[in-house]
């Protein structure tokens, strides 16, 4: 038995679900797995590259055994096509002295680029598993979509509580109006878990880039979390949308929560599982039919299509390893106005393969934007 923490008079022995209490005399301990099969090995950055862009897998889940970020590192992702959050698991102790960076990014000068002659500024990518800035006059991508973020952890928040698992990093900003520089990339998403302990003494960010976007979502599972560094998900400028911060371990050192202000992290009282779905289930919701004409593509969290219609629309939803009677959401965009959402009807079906419809109406001469379905969290099976 390795990476052992003490936290009390009690042995915790974890063995699939299965906890068996045994009183003992001697100081106590805790086991937590993480789940990493350790596949990738040890990713050592000492310090070699300045800057490390990692590609993610189809899943966006990197099994490693260890982890080291040297102080002056920087490392980012390569977001897979589905979008999904970076999950980094490891099944010994993880350091980060430098930098995790899952920023939004800032709008840009785009003008004459192909695909987009006449537009004078693009939207800035999101960090992985966040969300894309509108175009110039469009509004932004993300259940948000300039008007929304992530909800903040607290005590009451489902999105922080641990039977709920998020999914989604942060919204975008947009510019509907003839603001160029407002459409900024939300903040990614990233989950980090290990089997001993997460130290972190450098910088982690999922921070929204540039003005009207939202923050992102970092959490952090470990049996011991500590460390003196800073983890931020603050929002883009002239908005107040931070992303959400959430710790879990048994034990916690250092001043890493107490840097961490915008948001304040929710420390938990027990991690929780990293992976709350195997690597062939993953959790996918899909547009299948928009008004009984077929949706082309593959996208999963969120899906788009682009679509011109004029009267009472009905949009046809599948989904995959998606419990029954979850609520799904429907955002449209109208141009000249904001987001609209609207709730689905509970999923049916199956877990393995479920089906939801919703509808909304549009207005005539109306031309409507990305079309997007989501869900914000789901329960750990």
């Amino acid at each position: 038995m390795k990476n052992i923490k003490p936290i009390s008079n009690t042995y915790w022995l974890r063995c699939g679900a299965l906890v068996t209490l045994l009183f003992m005399s001697t100081p106590a301990f805790a086991v937590y797995d993480s789940g990493s099969d350790g596949t990738l090995g040890d990713l050592i950055l000492n310090g070699d590259q300045t800057e490390v862009e990692i590609p993610l897998p189809p899943d966006g889940v990197l099994h490693y055994q260890s982890i080291f970020i040297a102080a002056g590192v920087t490392v980012t992702f390569t977001a897979n096509t589905d979008n999904t959050q970076v999950v980094m698991l490891a099944t010994e102790d993880v350091v980060i002295d430098g930098t995790i960076d899952l920023n939004g990014k800032p709008a840009y000068y785009c003008q004459d680029n192909a695909p987009y002659k006449g537009i004078s500024w693009c939207g800035g990518d999101g960090g992985p598993g966040g969300f894309r800035g509108g175009d110039q006059q469009m509004f932004g991508q993300g259940p948000g979509g300039n008007h929304n973020a992530p909800t903040a952890c607290n005590s009451s928040s489902s999105f922080c509580k641990p039977e709920w698992i998020l999914l989604r990093g942060g919204s975008s900003g947009g510019s509907p109006a003839s603001y160029a520089t407002n459409c900024g990339g939300g903040g990614g998403a990233i989950t980090i878990a290990s089997s001993g302990s997460i130290f972190v003494n450098g910088f982690i960010g999922a921070n929204g880039g540039t003005q009207y976007s939202s923050g992102g979502k970092i959490r952090l599972v470990a049996n011991t979390i500590g460390g003196d560094g800073l983890a931020n998900a603050q929002n883009g400028a002239k908005t107040n949308r931070p992303g959400t911060i959430k710790f879990e371990a048994f034990l916690y050192t250092g001043t890493l929560a107490e840097n961490t202000v915008l948001p304040s992290p929710y420390k938990a009282a027990a991690p929780q599982v990293a992976v709350p779905y195997k690597a062939n289930q993953r959790p996918q919701i899909t547009i299948s039919k928009v008004d009984d004409v077929s949706v082309t593509g593959t996208s999963t969290f969120p899906p788009n299509a682009n679509l011109i219609q004029e009267k009472l629309i009905t949009v046809e939803i599948t989904t995959k390893y998606i419990p029954v009677g979850t609520i799904v959401k429907l955002a449209y965009r109208p141009n000249g106005s904001g987001s609209i959402t609207t709730p689905c009807a509970p999923v049916t079906g199956s877990f393995e393969s479920g089906t939801t419809s919703g509808t909304f109406t549009v207005a005539k001469n109306v031309t409507l934007g990305a079309l997007q379905a989501w869900t914000d969290f789901i329960p750990i099976p």
